[in-house]
């Protein structure tokens, strides 16, 4: 999400950085809510556990499925926000996006 960030602040697009635009915004934001969220998930979880050890199932499983849907949604979104090099290998966010579709028991 940082990579698409700072992209988005640097590329120009119409005479101006594409974080200015609505549309890029409204992402990014749902990115950061997506993010937050995850974490808080994860933090509620282990809190849970280290209160109720034996009930851990549930909400480990609960943290594993949504993290990991989170994680995917929000690369996916960098990828389009970095446009082409969201595919490009040799770019910071052409890598993670192979990283959460061939990690799914994060």
């Amino acid at each position: 999400m940082d990579e698409a960030v700072t992209y988005a602040k640097q590329r120009v697009q119409f005479g101006k950085p594409i974080i200015s635009f609505q549309a890029i915004q409204h992402m990014l934001a749902d990115m950061a809510i997506k993010v937050e969220a995850s974490r808080a998930l994860v933090y509620a979880a282990a809190k849970h556990i280290a209160k109720h050890p034996k009930d851990m199932s549930k909400a480990s499983s609960m943290c594993k499925v949504f993290a990991t849907d989170m994680a995917m949604e929000v690369t996916t979104d960098a990828v389009q926000v970095l446009a082409g090099y969201g595919y490009m290998r040799e770019y910071p966010g052409g890598e993670n996006d192979a990283g959460c579709k061939n990690s799914p028991d994060i």
